[in-house]
């Protein structure tokens, strides 16, 4: 039974880390989906729970011996069965829905997804657990085992997503359930070597259709394209696809990266760029270099460029797969290509050796033009290189006549509305660098700010450069240079002045400052965007969303309008009115539960346990930026901090160690660590795995406490009721409402109200 246990531990997370990113791909990167894809997890998990204390609590005495374990070997089965319905549904449900393959979801299409994809699969995984634990009669050590095989899941996770797809996870997982099933049968019975016959048969003929199966589903994505290529890098899920018109386009994550049927646009946009700039010579490209981009550069007398992509094998891919990308310039001498993050790559500016290559690190230099060519703030993982923090290390790294120059989606005609709002926001963090700023309208808003004020962009200059460069173009003239600029003005009109208007966010400005600089209830000021209150990313779903009854910017503009989250108009008395409004809620309910105070200690170690691991998580991506490469080593951190912690426990309670004390002390140290860890995890790897375990280290010794004391069956339901709450409350309204300083804040409170009662009722 206990290597049943630690599989059933070990499948589940694999399982859950592989639905994770095919479901990323589906919602195209949005990483708030993260909060919505969980609750479904951890909802089914509940659901199952019950189905198996009602099946396990049956006690007629014609029920046969072996009941309990026929039962859980039947559902493994149908637990493995369910993997591969699941991946199907991942992949092809969109169009079964009739909901467009290049659509940005929002939260009611999320949430149905993705309840449909995993709560079957969870409601077994959920059955499994209860059922066991009413075998061995010892749920203590079957949360032990099944924590341990899950932290084995986090560590197989980082090889077998980089060198495995998703249906060879599978497969491997569906072997490994089912192996489990057949080991709990009885083998003396006759039918025992047939059923492992048909298993082995299943196996090989399973093995032989899975790469068709791979292929075939990958396409459901798609729609009338044809997918001609399609790999999972530690960055993004990479896919390449055929039109009907023979031309080629790149998918990020879902998301259109680039079309080869763009190339007018490509054109007339990095030639706009260049023409700004009297004499640019050292350039730095930031992303897109793929696109076609490139070979419009080195068409302008530029000494280098050095290019700045981190996903080696998206050029690969492009290479390799797209025809035309032969001519994109990639393999010139002046290209240097570095395979780095941007933030990583500015924070030590290496300089690129003579004859182009690959970069090596050395002595820092100086750019001239800095391009950041990424398509918008659409995901956590994009908005870090659109806000303030990111803007002033790229300030750094400019010549004083130096360019920075970024676009965004916009219109040149009319701007107003969500649109006005998304865009003003980006220009605002701009601005709150670099104080001169120039744009170039169009379809996709180009912002140009300096340091130093400089002769403004008109089209007779740009006009007169195009004519000496003697650049030669297929569709872009200096005709098209006017009627760029023609809006220019009452473009930047309408952005200064909505940039005095409170409020341009999809979410109301909370952000208290001291001396300049943002005070711990808050990341943000004047709704600029920040890493830790990413409102470009915010705006960007506020924008996307349908006219339906439920997307992102209904939800926030409802949970921004109450009294509770907001408090008083004054900037630096938000903070203390939010933390005053949560207490005094949360006092008033502990009162009332008093009598029941272990059960809520449970309730909130659940909500707790889960918002500071998607806190922890966005933090990772953040700062980071390849959150889904090592989600599977946070889980695995954590859940060896869950058997760590309940080894303790078995430890310690020999000694005859108090109860109470002990749990409230470990409520105290939860709610520090929240309060503190939004200063602790940067861009040190080593931080987030330690801050985990040691998380996880300390749950584990409350749950200890948790099931010696109180029935399995309410423990469960009660650990997941918190952590279904946790889960949409963090991810869908907190940390895009508050920020994330404010969510730990309320989090920690949280936990030290729940050590107050402990303290109360043991006096």
């Amino acid at each position: 039974m206990p290597i049943i246990i630690f599989c059933l531990g070990l499948g589940s997370i694999i399982s859950q880390l592989v639905f994770l990113r095919e479901l990323q791909t589906t919602f195209q990167g949005n990483e708030l989906s993260l909060s919505l894809i969980l609750f479904s997890w951890l909802f089914g998990s509940g659901i199952g729970g019950l189905l198996g204390s009602f099946l396990s609590s049956r006690k007629e005495k014609s029920i046969h011996p072996d009941y309990l374990k026929n039962l859980l070997s039947l559902t493994l089965l149908l637990s493995a069965l369910w993997l591969f319905i699941s991946l199907f549904l991942s992949r092809g449900l969109k169009p079964i829905l009739s909901i467009s393959p290049f659509e940005i979801l929002q939260p009611g299409q999320i949430l149905l997804i993705s309840a449909i994809v995993i709560v079957p699969q969870t409601i077994t995984v959920g059955l499994s657990f209860i059922l066991i634990c009413s075998i061995i009669q010892n749920p203590l050590k079957a949360y032990l085992l099944e924590a341990l095989g899950a932290f084995f899941a986090g560590l197989l996770s980082l090889i077998l997503i980089k060198y495995s797809n998703s249906s060879q996870i599978i497969w491997g997982i569906a072997i490994i359930y089912t192996a489990s099933g057949l080991l709990l049968l009885n083998r003396k019975r006759p039918y025992y070597r047939l059923l492992l016959i048909m298993w082995t048969f299943c196996v090989i003929l399973s093995l032989t259709m899975l790469t068709k199966f791979q292929k075939e589903t990958q396409n459901l994505r798609f729609g009338p394209q044809k997918l001609i290529y399609s790999t999972d890098s530690i960055y993004a899920n990479i896919a390449i696809v055929r039109n009907n018109n023979h031309s080629y386009s790149l998918y990020e994550n879902g998301k259109l990266s680039f079309s080869t049927e763009d190339s007018e646009s490509i054109e007339e946009w990095t030639h706009m760029l260049l023409l700004s700039h009297p004499a640019p010579r050292k350039i730095l490209l930031i992303g897109g270099g793929v696109s076609g981009v490139i070979s419009e550069i080195l068409k302008h007398p530029i000494e280098s460029i050095d290019y700045l992509e981190p996903d080696k094998k998206l050029i690969e891919a492009v290479l390799k797969h797209i025809p035309q990308s032969a001519s994109y310039g990639l393999k010139d001498k002046k290209i240097t290509i570095h395979n780095q993050d941007a933030r990583i790559f500015i924070k030590t500016a290496p300089d690129k050796p003579e004859g182009g290559g690959l970069a090596s690190n050395s002595q820092s230099h100086k750019y001239d033009l800095i391009i950041l060519n990424l398509g918008g703030p659409s995901s956590l993982q994009l908005n870090r290189f659109y806000t303030k923090e990111f803007f002033e290390e790229i300030k750094k790294i400019l010549n004083p006549e130096g360019r920075f120059c970024f676009s965004f989606e916009s219109k040149e005609d009319i701007l107003s509305g969500q649109l006005l709002k998304y865009n003003t926001c980006l220009y605002k963090s701009a601005q709150s660098v670099f104080p001169y700023l120039q744009l170039i309208p169009g379809e996709r808003l180009t912002l140009i700010g300096s340091s130093r004020a400089l002769p403004k962009i008109v089209p007779e200059d740009l006009s007169q450069r195009f004519k000496e460069r003697n650049i030669l173009t297929a569709y872009f003239t200096p005709y098209h240079i006017k009627a760029k600029l023609f809006r220019q003005e009452y473009i930047q009109k309408k952005l200064e002045e909505n940039s005095h208007i409170t409020g341009i966010s999809p979410v109301r400005d909370m952000t208290p400052k001291v001396s300049g600089r943002p005070a711990f209830g808050g990341a943000i000021s004047n709704g600029v965007n920040r890493d830790y209150h990413p409102l470009g990313f915010f705006s960007y779903l506020a924008l996307r969303g349908k006219q339906g009854w439920l997307n992102f910017n209904r939800i926030w503009e409802f949970a921004g309008k109450i009294k509770l989250i907001y408090g008083f108009g004054c900037m630096e008395s938000q903070t203390i009115a939010l933390l005053a409004y949560w207490i005094s809620a949360a006092l008033i309910l502990a009162g009332f539960g008093r009598g029941h105070i272990l059960n809520l200690s449970v309730f909130s170690s659940g909500f707790y346990g889960i918002s500071l691991e998607i806190i922890i998580s966005l933090l990772f991506q953040i700062n980071l930026g390849f959150l889904y490469y090592r989600l599977g080593m946070i889980v695995a951190n954590f859940m060896l901090g869950l058997s760590l912690g309940g080894i303790l426990f078995i430890r310690l309670e020999k000694t005859g160690l108090s109860w109470k004390r002990a749990l409230f002390l470990s409520e105290i140290a939860l709610g520090i660590i929240s309060l503190s860890c939004a200063f602790i995890l940067k861009d040190n790897q080593l931080a987030y795995f330690l801050l985990t375990l040691l998380v996880g280290i300390i749950i584990g010794f409350e749950f200890g406490i948790f099931y010696s004391r109180e029935n399995t069956i309410t423990v469960y339901i009660l650990d997941l009721s918190g952590a279904c709450l946790g889960s949409l409350l963090t991810g869908l309204i907190l940390v895009p409402v508050l920020g994330v300083y404010n969510t730990c804040l309320l989090i920690s409170s949280g936990k030290f109200i729940s050590a107050f009662f402990l303290r109360i009722q043991k006096r």
